[in-house]
């Protein structure tokens, strides 16, 4: 049942009236406008490819059979989704709610990428990738097949993900980092590196087959690192080594701490998210 609310004031033959009305109202079905979709006339949409409400598909792009597009995605000219090299475990391309692929980006059948996926122009993604809400992916990454990716993942401008690699939630790639994947090159014995939780690789950092990067551990940039990085720490350096923990390092100008990097660094996150952080992360005290 619905119930109306009316003025004290109103008069009670014409409230009687009014809550006529009102009554009928309710009753009523009332249809909205679905947002329609707009695919460009250059555009290929293949009649098996399931497409949500207001889904844009740019200028020359392909979407192929098996691919599922959410709700309000848009997706750039000259890309092609769902292509197919005959190794996928399923033949579904999904791709959630709110994604974005920008301008000439590749994705192979048989991932999955929950709501809020954004890349850069010129990405591929191959198959049998998993990935979990809002991943980032920056211009020319090339994502290899067998990959999984937690939530909130970001990688910068041609980051190389190798097979079998492993991110963890809120993990960073910054550019040019390569993650390999074959002890003895060229070899079929794989081992992919692991990035645990809130851990970042900066700038052209390599980290060699198996190795598994520590939660909230940091790389220095152009480290090649040849073991495994334990949590909490800083390495560096070709082969890396241990240089202090992460909380030991400060802002040069302002003398605050800059890890766990959460306490200083909310950009692009969703409030949710970062009221949690304010709790598990605290400001550091007065001499702290």
């Amino acid at each position: 049942m619905v119930g109306f609310c009316l003025p004290a004031d109103v008069p009670v033959n014409e409230a009687g009236q009014r809550l006529e009305e009102f009554a009928i109202m309710a009753q009523t079905t009332w249809e909205f406008p679905v947002p329609e979709n707009r695919i460009h006339p250059t555009a290929y949409v293949h009649p098996d490819a399931c497409l949500g409400h207001n889904v844009h598909v740019g200028a020359f792009s392909q979407v192929h059979a098996g691919v599922h597009l959410g709700d309000n995605t848009r997706v750039e000219s000259y890309c092609e989704l769902g292509y197919s090299n005959g190794l996928e475990k399923q033949p579904v391309l999904e791709i959630g709610a709110n994604s974005l692929i920008r301008s000439h980006s590749i994705f192979y059948l048989g991932s999955r990428f929950e709501a809020g996926l954004q890349t850069g122009h010129r990405v591929t993604v191959r198959e049998n990738t998993q990935a979990g809400e809002n991943l980032h992916l920056g211009t020319l990454c090339d994502i290899q097949g067998d990959c999984q990716f937690g939530h909130f993942c970001r990688l910068h401008s041609r980051v190389f993900v190798a097979q079998l690699s492993q991110l963890e939630d809120f993990a960073w790639l910054f550019p040019s980092v390569i993650l390999t994947n074959d002890p003895s090159p060229p070899s079929n014995a794989l081992k992919g590196v692991t990035i645990k939780a809130y851990a970042a690789v900066a700038a052209a950092a390599v980290i060699l087959p198996g190795i598994i990067v520590g939660e909230h551990a940091l790389v220095g940039a152009g480290s090649v690192v040849n073991r495994d990085v334990p949590s909490h720490t800083l390495v560096a350096g070709n082969p890396a080594r241990v240089i202090r923990p992460v909380e030991e390092i400060r802002h040069r100008e302002t003398g605050q701490p800059m890890y766990p990097w959460p306490r200083q660094f909310q950009r692009g996150y969703p409030a949710k998210i970062t009221r949690q952080w304010a709790k598990e992360f605290p400001p550091e005290e007065e001499g702290g």
